[in-house]
Order: structure tokens, then C-alpha cells, then sequence
């Protein structure tokens, strides 16, 4: 069996349905089951039914190697899962999105579409492009999304203490704590739905991750973003307001496999 050959039909028509019982939802997934292999072993993951509230983050915690990652990779249309019974989308004012369909009929264009206008990406080590200065790494999402709102933009630079002057520098130039600012701010520079970051604060001492977790959790919803941050400092999420979801792995039933569950 392929590995898409699990995703069913089922959650064709459920969109609107679900739409009219939650309408403040961000998306939910139900019946996932994700599968990676690499050098004879094999790692799955497995979770069942996800609803993310809108503007509630959610941090996404467990050890390293624990599938972290993977969830994330899920829910950033990055990653084919090998089963799935429904993930539904819901852009601000738009009609849902029904991405278990567009997955198993393989409909990159959509999904590729998707991810560019509803999804925004903080990875732990900044990936900014090097030949840009600063100021072009965080317009690039706005640009790309024709949502170039200057006013927007600058009040953004300014609560994550980015004056006019750093604009002009590159990323080689700033220290690491900077970099993550602009890469948070180059994640939310399109107003998106939905923000997916990657242990953001793995490289950082622990000041400088207690200050950006603050900005992470406190900015995004602000601005109408929700965010799923994957972190294995759990203590750093330990706060009200904050849905933590579990990932655990354990060694599988077959040899060189691991299963790891999230726990909603």
C-alpha cells in the first residue's frame, strides 16, 4: 500500500459541517499516522483527533527525537502522512480548506498556495537568506502574498526592538537573538493564520529564550496569529493560556521502529 493510499475521502463534504459546529477553530486533524525512515529504521507517529482553538498557542513539547518535528512538518504541508482521516483548515474569512483531499489527490498547487498565504514558518536556527539585508528578510512573506501593509510591518518592527538602522544590515551582522527576532517577525510579516515554529529558543541562553518566548506568545495572538511552537523546555511554556500538547516515542512491537504519540 502507498503511503497515501491511507488518506480517506471521508472528510470530503465535513468542512462545512465542522465549520458551522466550531467556528473558531484554526484547523483539525483527526486519525493521523506519519512515517519516517532513515538508515533501516523506522519512526511513526500517531495522533487522533486535533482541534486548535484560534489564538490559543500551543506548544508542543517532548525530548528530542520525540516527533516534535514531524507533527510540525504535518501540519505545515511539508510532510505526506500515511494516514489521514480529515484536516480541515479555517482562513480568516474564507471558506474551509479541506487539505486531506488536496493531500490524497496530490494537489501540490493548492497546497503549495496554502502554505504560502495562511502559514508561517520560525525555524530553530533562523533561516534567513544571507544575500538579503534584514529588512528584505522580513518583507519577502509580505511581498510574496501581495500584503506589503507598511504600517503593520513597522509597528511590528518596533515591538520586537528592530529599529530603521538594523534594516539595513545582514544577518551575518546580528547577534543570535537578534536573528530570531527577525525571523519571528519575518514569520508574521504576512499576517498569516497560523505560525509554525521550531525549537525557536534551542540556541539561546536562557534570558534571551524567556524573551522571545514572551514575544512568541504574546505578540502572535495580537495580531490574529496562532502559535504552535515544538520545544523540549517545557518550563518555558509553563503558563496560563498555553494548551501543551505531549509527544512521547517509545520503542515499536518490530525491530529498528519507534512509535511516538501525541497526547491531545
Amino acid at each position: 500500500m502507498s503511503e497515501t493510499q491511507g488518506i480517506s475521502d471521508r472528510s470530503t463534504g465535513r468542512a462545512d459541517r465542522v465549520a458551522a459546529d466550531m467556528p473558531k477553530l484554526v484547523l483539525t486533524i483527526d486519525g493521523l499516522t506519519a512515517c519516517r525512515s532513515h538508515g533501516g529504521a523506522r519512526f511513526r507517529l500517531s495522533m487522533g483527533r486535533l482541534d486548535l482553538a484560534s489564538l490559543q498557542p500551543v506548544a508542543v513539547v517532548g525530548p528530542s527525537g520525540s516527533g516534535k518535528s514531524t507533527l510540525l512538518d504535518v501540519l505545515g504541508l511539508v510532510m505526506t502522512p500515511a494516514k489521514l482521516a480529515a484536516f480541515i483548515f479555517f482562513p480568516k474569512g474564507e471558506q474551509p480548506l479541506d487539505l486531506a483531499t488536496l493531500i490524497g489527490k496530490r494537489q501540490e498547487t493548492g497546497l503549495t498556495d496554502m502554505r504560502r498565504r495562511h502559514l508561517g514558518y520560525m525555524p530553530q536556527t533562523g533561516g534567513l537568506l544571507p544575500f538579503l539585508s534584514v529588512g528584505e528578510n522580513i518583507r519577502m512573506s509580505a511581498r510574496l502574498n501581495n500584503r506589503m501593509d507598511e504600517a503593520y510591518l513597522d509597528q511590528l518592527a518596533t515591538l520586537l526592538d528592530l529599529p530603521a538602522a538594523l534594516m539595513r544590515r545582514f544577518p551575518k551582522d546580528l547577534s543570535i537573538g537578534q536573528r530570531q527576532r527577525v525571523s519571528l517577525a519575518r514569520a508574521m510579516a504576512h499576517q498569516p493564520r497560523l505560525l509554525l515554529a521550531d525549537e525557536p529558543t534551542a540556541s539561546l541562553d536562557a534570558v534571551t529564550a524567556a524573551a522571545v518566548t514572551d514575544l512568541l506568545l504574546d505578540l502572535s495572538p495580537r495580531f490574529g496569529i496562532t502559535p504552535v511552537i515544538a520545544t523540549h523546555d517545557e518550563r518555558l511554556f509553563a503558563r496560563d493560556g498555553v494548551r501543551r500538547l505531549h509527544v512521547a516515542a517509545k520503542p515499536g512491537a518490530e525491530p529498528n521502529t519507534v512509535d511516538a504519540t501525541v497526547q491531545v
